[in-house]
């Protein structure tokens, strides 16, 4: 990890975190962050790790830091934008919330993949699918488009890169395309 000085000399700890509080509340304003993205922000910024580690504590207090709610909200927001859950699953490891909030992030997106009154879900994926029909075939008047075996297989390959299972692909390409 590269770590940066700061560029100026506290004469305290309590000066340290007073400044570091408001550079974390700067970059919470900018966008919603985990508890482990702000703490290595704030550790490259120069900050020492007990006055990161203060921070984080006192914005925990102050609720204005919760890595449920941030795991739920992101959850939601990668699935609307037509992510699928093992893509989801590699942000939060990224973002250091999926340890965690693993139960919690399922949970948000099986509410959202089944919202379709599908029990089997599915349904985020057949949404994408969509999608990505109606750009292929912007001017096509039938429901069923006809595809040829290399367009189905585009089809799946961007779906499997959308972090959707082979499962859901199926399942989504039978009901919309067969």
């Amino acid at each position: 990890m590269d770590i940066k000085p700061l560029k100026y000399a506290f004469s305290s700890f309590e000066d340290e975190v007073e400044y570091g509080k408001k550079y974390a509340l700067r970059v919470l304003n900018s966008r919603a962050v985990s508890v482990f993205e702000l703490k290595m922000k704030m550790l490259r910024k120069g900050f020492s790790e007990e006055a990161a580690e203060s921070v984080i504590d006192r914005l925990r207090e102050a609720g204005l830091l919760d890595d449920k709610a941030y795991t739920e909200e992101l959850t939601h927001s990668y699935a609307n934008r037509g992510y699928g859950r093992r893509r989801i699953d590699v942000e939060l490891r990224r973002r250091g919330v999926y340890d965690e909030f693993s139960e919690t992030a399922q949970e948000s997106y099986e509410e959202l993949d089944t919202s379709g009154g599908e029990e089997d879900g599915g349904v985020l994926c057949e949404k994408y699918l969509r999608k990505l029909l109606d750009r292929m075939r912007p001017n096509d008047d039938e429901d069923e488009p006809s595809l040829n075996f290399e367009e189905k297989q585009a089809l799946r390959v961007r779906l499997l890169r959308r972090g959707f299972s082979a499962d859901e692909i199926e399942l989504a390409m039978k009901k919309l395309l067969f």
